[in-house]
Protein backbone atom coordinates (compact mmCIF):
# COMPACT_ATOMS: atom_id res chain seq x y z
CA UNK A 1 0.00 0.00 0.00
CA UNK A 2 1.81 3.28 -1.38
CA UNK A 3 1.43 6.49 1.33
CA UNK A 4 -1.05 8.09 -0.65
CA UNK A 5 -3.50 4.99 -0.13
CA UNK A 6 -2.39 4.04 3.17
CA UNK A 7 -3.31 7.91 4.08
CA UNK A 8 -6.61 7.80 2.81
CA UNK A 9 -7.41 4.30 4.37
CA UNK A 10 -5.75 6.07 7.54
CA UNK A 11 -8.42 9.43 7.69
CA UNK A 12 -11.54 6.73 6.26
CA UNK A 13 -11.15 5.48 9.57
CA UNK A 14 -11.53 8.04 11.67
CA UNK A 15 -14.47 9.44 9.38
CA UNK A 16 -16.10 6.25 10.34
CA UNK A 17 -15.00 6.77 14.11
CA UNK A 18 -16.70 9.96 13.70
CA UNK A 19 -19.52 9.30 12.44
CA UNK A 20 -20.50 6.23 14.84
CA UNK A 21 -19.49 8.37 17.62
CA UNK A 22 -22.07 11.14 16.45
CA UNK A 23 -24.54 8.48 16.28
CA UNK A 24 -24.12 8.10 20.05
CA UNK A 25 -22.87 4.12 19.03
CA UNK A 26 -18.97 4.34 19.56
CA UNK A 27 -18.13 5.94 23.52
CA UNK A 28 -15.10 4.15 25.03
CA UNK A 29 -11.91 6.04 24.01
CA UNK A 30 -9.63 2.54 23.70
CA UNK A 31 -12.64 1.40 21.22
CA UNK A 32 -12.18 4.40 19.22
CA UNK A 33 -8.44 3.52 19.22
CA UNK A 34 -8.88 0.77 17.79
CA UNK A 35 -11.54 1.62 15.13
CA UNK A 36 -8.98 4.29 13.93
CA UNK A 37 -6.46 1.16 13.74
CA UNK A 38 -7.87 -1.35 12.15
CA UNK A 39 -7.90 -1.80 8.39
CA UNK A 40 -11.13 -2.37 7.94
CA UNK A 41 -10.66 -3.19 4.12
CA UNK A 42 -8.79 -6.18 4.70
CA UNK A 43 -11.65 -8.12 6.53
CA UNK A 44 -13.93 -8.54 3.23
CA UNK A 45 -12.25 -11.06 1.41
CA UNK A 46 -11.47 -10.53 -1.85
CA UNK A 47 -14.64 -9.23 -3.45
CA UNK A 48 -17.99 -7.93 -1.90
CA UNK A 49 -21.36 -7.78 -3.91
CA UNK A 50 -23.86 -4.84 -4.43
CA UNK A 51 -27.32 -5.00 -5.63
CA UNK A 52 -28.10 -3.43 -8.44
CA UNK A 53 -30.77 -2.81 -11.22
CA UNK A 54 -29.93 -1.57 -14.72
CA UNK A 55 -30.58 -2.66 -18.32
CA UNK A 56 -29.04 -5.96 -17.96
CA UNK A 57 -31.81 -6.46 -15.05
CA UNK A 58 -31.77 -6.69 -11.48
CA UNK A 59 -29.16 -8.61 -9.87
CA UNK A 60 -25.42 -8.44 -7.76
CA UNK A 61 -22.28 -6.25 -8.54
CA UNK A 62 -19.27 -7.72 -7.60
CA UNK A 63 -16.84 -5.25 -6.33
CA UNK A 64 -12.61 -6.43 -5.54
CA UNK A 65 -10.06 -4.47 -3.82
CA UNK A 66 -8.87 -2.54 -6.93
CA UNK A 67 -12.22 -0.55 -7.92
CA UNK A 68 -11.57 3.00 -6.75
CA UNK A 69 -14.55 2.65 -4.42
CA UNK A 70 -12.55 -0.25 -2.67
CA UNK A 71 -11.75 1.94 0.43
CA UNK A 72 -14.87 3.99 0.20
CA UNK A 73 -16.84 1.35 0.37
CA UNK A 74 -14.73 -0.65 3.05
CA UNK A 75 -15.73 1.99 5.37
CA UNK A 76 -19.59 2.52 4.94
CA UNK A 77 -21.00 2.13 7.82
CA UNK A 78 -23.44 -0.81 6.24
CA UNK A 79 -23.63 -4.88 5.39
CA UNK A 80 -21.92 -6.05 2.68
CA UNK A 81 -22.52 -9.36 0.97
CA UNK A 82 -19.52 -11.60 0.72
CA UNK A 83 -20.44 -14.34 -0.36
CA UNK A 84 -23.11 -15.62 -3.07
CA UNK A 85 -24.79 -18.93 -3.67
CA UNK A 86 -26.06 -20.28 -7.35
CA UNK A 87 -25.07 -16.84 -8.80
CA UNK A 88 -25.22 -16.64 -12.93
CA UNK A 89 -22.84 -13.97 -14.99
CA UNK A 90 -25.32 -12.88 -17.47
CA UNK A 91 -23.84 -9.45 -18.35
CA UNK A 92 -20.18 -7.90 -17.67
CA UNK A 93 -20.51 -6.96 -14.05
CA UNK A 94 -23.66 -8.27 -13.21
CA UNK A 95 -24.74 -11.53 -11.30
CA UNK A 96 -27.87 -12.69 -11.57
CA UNK A 97 -30.29 -15.32 -9.63
CA UNK A 98 -27.45 -15.57 -6.87
CA UNK A 99 -28.58 -15.98 -2.80
CA UNK A 100 -26.17 -14.45 0.11
CA UNK A 101 -25.12 -17.20 2.41
CA UNK A 102 -22.47 -14.82 3.78
CA UNK A 103 -22.01 -11.09 4.90
CA UNK A 104 -19.61 -8.82 6.67
CA UNK A 105 -21.35 -6.88 9.80
CA UNK A 106 -22.17 -3.41 9.63
CA UNK A 107 -19.32 -1.98 11.80
CA UNK A 108 -21.97 -0.33 13.67
CA UNK A 109 -22.79 -3.22 14.75
CA UNK A 110 -19.53 -4.70 15.42
CA UNK A 111 -18.77 -1.55 17.99
CA UNK A 112 -22.18 -1.76 19.49
CA UNK A 113 -21.38 -5.16 20.68
CA UNK A 114 -17.85 -4.49 21.29
CA UNK A 115 -19.02 -1.40 23.75
CA UNK A 116 -21.67 -3.86 25.51
CA UNK A 117 -18.95 -6.70 26.23
CA UNK A 118 -16.72 -3.84 27.71
CA UNK A 119 -13.38 -5.90 26.86
CA UNK A 120 -10.37 -4.32 28.97
CA UNK A 121 -6.63 -4.91 29.59
CA UNK A 122 -6.42 -8.17 31.12
CA UNK A 123 -9.15 -9.94 30.48
CA UNK A 124 -9.41 -13.29 28.53
CA UNK A 125 -11.94 -12.85 25.49
CA UNK A 126 -14.01 -15.97 23.85
CA UNK A 127 -15.13 -14.71 20.20
CA UNK A 128 -18.06 -17.07 19.67
CA UNK A 129 -18.35 -17.08 15.32
CA UNK A 130 -15.23 -15.73 13.45
CA UNK A 131 -16.99 -14.34 10.61
CA UNK A 132 -14.63 -12.06 8.72
CA UNK A 133 -12.10 -11.33 11.47
CA UNK A 134 -13.04 -7.32 12.15
CA UNK A 135 -14.58 -7.63 15.22
CA UNK A 136 -11.54 -10.36 16.28
CA UNK A 137 -9.03 -7.71 15.17
CA UNK A 138 -10.73 -4.99 17.47
CA UNK A 139 -10.71 -7.23 20.22
CA UNK A 140 -6.62 -7.55 19.88
CA UNK A 141 -6.45 -4.50 19.93
CA UNK A 142 -8.85 -3.51 23.27
CA UNK A 143 -6.80 -6.89 24.61
CA UNK A 144 -3.87 -8.12 23.21
CA UNK A 145 -4.03 -11.14 20.77
CA UNK A 146 -2.80 -13.58 23.32
CA UNK A 147 -6.18 -12.92 25.43
CA UNK A 148 -7.85 -13.60 22.39
CA UNK A 149 -9.38 -16.68 21.29
CA UNK A 150 -12.03 -17.40 18.69
CA UNK A 151 -14.24 -20.11 17.21
CA UNK A 152 -15.19 -20.66 13.80
CA UNK A 153 -17.28 -23.81 12.80
CA UNK A 154 -16.65 -23.21 8.69
CA UNK A 155 -12.85 -23.85 8.06
CA UNK A 156 -12.89 -21.94 5.03
CA UNK A 157 -14.06 -18.75 6.99
CA UNK A 158 -11.75 -19.45 9.37
CA UNK A 159 -8.91 -19.66 6.99
CA UNK A 160 -9.62 -16.23 5.07
CA UNK A 161 -10.09 -15.17 8.82
CA UNK A 162 -6.73 -16.05 9.75
CA UNK A 163 -4.76 -14.53 6.71
CA UNK A 164 -6.81 -11.30 7.47
CA UNK A 165 -5.50 -10.90 10.81
CA UNK A 166 -1.94 -12.20 10.09
CA UNK A 167 -1.91 -9.32 7.49
CA UNK A 168 -3.08 -6.97 9.76
CA UNK A 169 -0.44 -8.23 12.20
CA UNK A 170 -2.51 -9.85 14.71
CA UNK A 171 -1.92 -13.42 16.61
CA UNK A 172 -5.14 -14.39 18.40
CA UNK A 173 -5.99 -18.20 18.64
CA UNK A 174 -8.02 -19.16 16.18
CA UNK A 175 -10.12 -22.75 16.62
CA UNK A 176 -12.22 -24.87 14.12
CA UNK A 177 -15.35 -26.17 15.78
CA UNK A 178 -18.64 -25.70 17.03
CA UNK A 179 -18.97 -22.32 18.49
CA UNK A 180 -22.30 -24.04 20.63
CA UNK A 181 -19.78 -25.86 22.60
CA UNK A 182 -17.55 -23.17 23.38
CA UNK A 183 -13.89 -23.65 24.11
CA UNK A 184 -13.75 -24.87 28.02
CA UNK A 185 -9.79 -26.04 27.43
CA UNK A 186 -9.35 -22.52 27.67
CA UNK A 187 -11.94 -21.08 30.40
CA UNK A 188 -12.95 -19.48 33.02
CA UNK A 189 -12.93 -16.15 30.20
CA UNK A 190 -13.98 -12.86 31.61
CA UNK A 191 -15.83 -12.03 28.46
CA UNK A 192 -17.61 -13.92 25.86
CA UNK A 193 -18.29 -12.50 22.26
CA UNK A 194 -21.04 -14.42 20.86
CA UNK A 195 -21.96 -12.81 16.95
CA UNK A 196 -24.56 -15.27 15.97
CA UNK A 197 -28.03 -15.77 17.25
CA UNK A 198 -29.06 -18.44 19.80
CA UNK A 199 -32.74 -19.17 20.73
CA UNK A 200 -31.57 -19.46 24.84
CA UNK A 201 -27.88 -19.08 25.85
CA UNK A 202 -26.35 -22.26 25.93
CA UNK A 203 -25.70 -23.75 29.39
CA UNK A 204 -21.65 -24.10 28.14
CA UNK A 205 -20.94 -20.80 27.28
CA UNK A 206 -22.31 -20.09 30.99
CA UNK A 207 -19.94 -22.31 32.39
CA UNK A 208 -17.17 -21.19 30.67
CA UNK A 209 -17.79 -17.66 31.52
CA UNK A 210 -15.80 -16.22 35.28
CA UNK A 211 -18.12 -15.18 37.73
CA UNK A 212 -18.48 -11.82 37.58
CA UNK A 213 -17.66 -12.38 33.96
CA UNK A 214 -19.71 -10.88 31.34
CA UNK A 215 -21.04 -12.34 28.36
CA UNK A 216 -22.74 -10.85 25.22
CA UNK A 217 -24.98 -12.65 22.69
CA UNK A 218 -28.13 -12.07 20.47
CA UNK A 219 -31.42 -14.04 21.47
CA UNK A 220 -33.45 -14.70 18.65
CA UNK A 221 -36.09 -17.05 17.43
CA UNK A 222 -37.93 -18.81 15.10
CA UNK A 223 -40.20 -15.74 14.26
CA UNK A 224 -36.96 -13.57 13.79
CA UNK A 225 -37.25 -11.23 16.36
CA UNK A 226 -33.45 -10.49 17.66
CA UNK A 227 -32.46 -8.64 20.94
CA UNK A 228 -28.47 -7.89 22.13
CA UNK A 229 -28.43 -8.94 25.71
CA UNK A 230 -25.30 -8.61 28.02
CA UNK A 231 -25.33 -11.31 30.36
CA UNK A 232 -23.40 -11.18 33.74
CA UNK A 233 -22.62 -14.25 35.56
CA UNK A 234 -23.71 -14.15 39.25
CA UNK A 235 -23.02 -17.41 40.67
CA UNK A 236 -22.64 -20.91 39.29
CA UNK A 237 -26.27 -21.01 38.50
CA UNK A 238 -27.17 -18.06 38.15
CA UNK A 239 -26.87 -14.78 35.70
CA UNK A 240 -29.07 -11.55 34.67
CA UNK A 241 -28.80 -9.80 31.34
CA UNK A 242 -30.29 -6.47 30.43
CA UNK A 243 -30.96 -5.85 26.33
CA UNK A 244 -30.38 -3.16 24.48
CA UNK A 245 -33.03 -1.12 21.79
CA UNK A 246 -30.64 0.77 20.01
CA UNK A 247 -29.24 -2.56 18.79
CA UNK A 248 -32.46 -3.21 17.50
CA UNK A 249 -32.18 -1.38 13.96
CA UNK A 250 -28.84 -3.09 13.08
CA UNK A 251 -29.76 -6.73 14.53
CA UNK A 252 -33.46 -7.01 12.41
CA UNK A 253 -31.35 -6.13 8.66
CA UNK A 254 -29.29 -8.98 10.06
CA UNK A 255 -29.87 -13.20 8.83
CA UNK A 256 -31.87 -14.75 11.62
CA UNK A 257 -32.22 -18.61 12.85
CA UNK A 258 -33.53 -20.82 10.30
CA UNK A 259 -36.49 -22.40 11.60
CA UNK A 260 -37.55 -26.45 10.72
CA UNK A 261 -39.48 -26.56 7.71
CA UNK A 262 -43.32 -26.65 8.87
CA UNK A 263 -44.89 -29.30 6.28
CA UNK A 264 -48.29 -28.83 5.31
CA UNK A 265 -49.74 -26.16 6.82
CA UNK A 266 -53.53 -26.31 8.67
CA UNK A 267 -56.33 -25.15 6.73
CA UNK A 268 -57.60 -21.46 7.28
CA UNK A 269 -61.44 -23.04 7.03
CA UNK A 270 -61.68 -24.32 10.61
CA UNK A 271 -61.25 -23.85 14.08
CA UNK A 272 -62.65 -21.00 16.25
CA UNK A 273 -63.48 -17.63 14.84
CA UNK A 274 -63.10 -14.17 15.61
CA UNK A 275 -62.24 -10.73 15.34
CA UNK A 276 -58.46 -9.99 15.99
CA UNK A 277 -57.00 -7.15 17.70
CA UNK A 278 -54.14 -7.07 15.89
CA UNK A 279 -53.40 -7.76 12.84
CA UNK A 280 -50.42 -9.11 10.67
CA UNK A 281 -48.87 -5.35 10.96
CA UNK A 282 -47.19 -6.59 14.40
CA UNK A 283 -44.82 -9.00 12.30
CA UNK A 284 -43.33 -6.07 10.63
CA UNK A 285 -41.92 -3.99 13.62
CA UNK A 286 -39.02 -5.79 15.11
CA UNK A 287 -40.30 -4.65 18.39
CA UNK A 288 -44.19 -6.12 17.67
CA UNK A 289 -42.60 -9.17 16.73
CA UNK A 290 -39.78 -9.63 19.27
CA UNK A 291 -42.81 -9.77 21.46
CA UNK A 292 -44.82 -12.27 19.39
CA UNK A 293 -41.97 -14.41 19.53
CA UNK A 294 -41.53 -14.30 23.51
CA UNK A 295 -45.53 -14.96 23.58
CA UNK A 296 -45.30 -17.85 21.09
CA UNK A 297 -41.58 -19.10 21.24
CA UNK A 298 -41.93 -22.80 19.05
CA UNK A 299 -44.09 -20.49 16.73
CA UNK A 300 -43.13 -20.51 13.28
CA UNK A 301 -44.43 -18.04 10.93
CA UNK A 302 -45.61 -18.25 7.25
CA UNK A 303 -47.58 -15.39 4.62
CA UNK A 304 -49.30 -16.94 1.74
CA UNK A 305 -51.22 -15.41 -0.74
CA UNK A 306 -53.54 -16.02 -3.69
CA UNK A 307 -57.06 -16.57 -2.81
CA UNK A 308 -55.54 -18.53 0.21
CA UNK A 309 -53.92 -15.31 0.99
CA UNK A 310 -53.16 -14.90 5.04
CA UNK A 311 -50.70 -15.25 7.94
CA UNK A 312 -50.38 -18.08 9.92
CA UNK A 313 -48.70 -19.18 13.12
CA UNK A 314 -48.16 -22.97 13.21
CA UNK A 315 -46.36 -24.55 16.64
CA UNK A 316 -45.77 -27.91 16.01
CA UNK A 317 -44.87 -28.94 19.12
CA UNK A 318 -48.24 -28.46 20.84
CA UNK A 319 -50.58 -29.05 17.46
CA UNK A 320 -51.39 -25.05 17.87
CA UNK A 321 -51.82 -23.28 15.04
CA UNK A 322 -53.63 -19.70 14.26
CA UNK A 323 -54.84 -18.13 10.57
CA UNK A 324 -54.85 -14.26 10.49
CA UNK A 325 -57.17 -13.52 7.46
CA UNK A 326 -58.29 -9.55 6.24
CA UNK A 327 -61.54 -9.20 5.75
CA UNK A 328 -62.21 -5.81 3.77
CA UNK A 329 -61.11 -3.63 6.74
CA UNK A 330 -60.44 -5.90 9.50
CA UNK A 331 -58.78 -9.22 10.50
CA UNK A 332 -60.45 -12.15 12.01
CA UNK A 333 -58.68 -15.04 13.62
CA UNK A 334 -59.06 -18.88 13.56
CA UNK A 335 -57.59 -21.01 15.64
CA UNK A 336 -56.59 -24.36 16.77
CA UNK A 337 -55.07 -27.19 18.79
CA UNK A 338 -54.26 -27.14 22.16
CA UNK A 339 -53.16 -23.68 22.98
CA UNK A 340 -54.58 -20.37 21.44
CA UNK A 341 -51.68 -18.88 20.08
CA UNK A 342 -53.43 -15.67 18.95
CA UNK A 343 -54.98 -15.31 22.35
CA UNK A 344 -51.59 -15.39 24.22
CA UNK A 345 -49.87 -13.00 21.36
CA UNK A 346 -52.71 -10.35 22.10
CA UNK A 347 -52.47 -11.15 26.05
CA UNK A 348 -48.97 -9.78 25.44
CA UNK A 349 -49.70 -7.13 23.18
CA UNK A 350 -51.95 -5.79 25.55
CA UNK A 351 -50.36 -5.98 28.28
CA UNK A 352 -47.19 -3.88 27.09
CA UNK A 353 -49.10 -1.15 25.29
CA UNK A 354 -50.62 -0.47 28.79
CA UNK A 355 -47.17 -0.39 30.15
CA UNK A 356 -46.53 2.24 28.06
CA UNK A 357 -44.68 0.09 24.79
CA UNK A 358 -41.45 0.00 26.82
CA UNK A 359 -38.50 -0.84 24.14
CA UNK A 360 -36.35 -3.82 25.05
CA UNK A 361 -34.01 -1.76 27.64
CA UNK A 362 -36.40 -1.86 30.13
CA UNK A 363 -36.52 -5.69 30.13
CA UNK A 364 -34.94 -8.04 32.22
CA UNK A 365 -33.09 -11.36 31.80
CA UNK A 366 -32.91 -13.94 34.37
CA UNK A 367 -30.56 -17.23 34.14
CA UNK A 368 -31.57 -19.58 36.90
CA UNK A 369 -30.90 -23.74 36.63
CA UNK A 370 -33.21 -25.09 34.11
CA UNK A 371 -34.72 -21.68 33.61
CA UNK A 372 -34.20 -18.37 31.30
CA UNK A 373 -36.94 -15.88 31.92
CA UNK A 374 -37.63 -12.37 29.95
CA UNK A 375 -39.43 -10.26 32.07
CA UNK A 376 -40.63 -6.86 32.83
CA UNK A 377 -39.34 -5.23 36.30
CA UNK A 378 -42.52 -4.49 38.64
CA UNK A 379 -45.34 -6.52 36.09
CA UNK A 380 -45.16 -9.81 37.76
CA UNK A 381 -47.72 -10.74 34.58
CA UNK A 382 -45.11 -10.09 31.82
CA UNK A 383 -42.26 -12.73 31.98
CA UNK A 384 -41.80 -15.29 29.57
CA UNK A 385 -39.59 -18.61 29.23
CA UNK A 386 -37.41 -18.80 26.95
CA UNK A 387 -37.79 -22.53 24.62
CA UNK A 388 -35.08 -25.18 26.39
Amino acid sequence: MNVHVAGLATQLRQRLATRLARTGTLRAPRLREAVETVPRELFLGDRVYRRVSGEGGTGWEPITPVDPQWLDLAHEDRDWVTWLDDGEETAPNLITGGRPVATAAQPGLTVHMLESLRAGEGHKVLEIGTGMGYSTALLCELVGSHLVTTVEVDPNVAGRAEQALHRAGYEPTILVRDGLTGHAEGAPYDRILAKFPVRRIPSLWLEQTRRGGVLVAVLSGWLGGPALTRITLTGPDTAEGEFFSDALPYLAARPQISPPPIGELPSRDTGEQRDAQYGAEVFDDPMTRWLVQLAAPNARHVATEGPAAGHCLVDQETGSWAWLIREDDRWIVRQGGDQRLWDRVEETLTLWRRAGRPGQHVFRLRITRGEQLVFLPGLPSMRWALPK
